[in-house]
């Protein structure tokens, strides 16, 4: 059994191509200390265009590893964004970039890294 399918934050499918899920882990492992960086940065700056953009990225690399409750939580996010609803992302924001960090650490983790 892949070592994938022993973190928890995960939904592999039984029948998920190897290949695509450590290709898919390799490109979230490479670009989560980025992506929270430039999510907090660009929220608090007031860089709206590009807090969506590296929001829709986010959620792209959550879906290719199958980070299903993750990805619904930055869904959630990306919809109190979209209605206005900042004083709500203010505060939800530090748990999802925490969460996408603790992500990454339980698949270092479960690597063996």
């Amino acid at each position: 059994m892949e070592y994938y399918y022993k973190i928890s934050a995960l939904q592999i499918p039984q029948d998920a191509d190897p290949a695509e899920i450590n290709h898919g882990i390799d490109q979230y492992l490479t670009a989560v200390d980025m992506i929270v960086k430039r999510l907090t940065t660009n929220f608090h700056n007031n860089y709206f265009s590009l807090f969506k953009r590296n929001m829709v990225v986010t959620l792209k690399l959550l879906k290719n590893i199958h980070a299903e409750k993750l990805g619904t939580a930055g869904i959630l996010l990306m919809k109190a964004f979209k209605n206005g609803q900042t004083d709500i992302c203010r505060e939800a924001l530090p748990i999802f970039t925490a969460n996408l960090q603790a992500l990454s650490n339980e698949i270092n983790k479960a690597k063996g890294v």
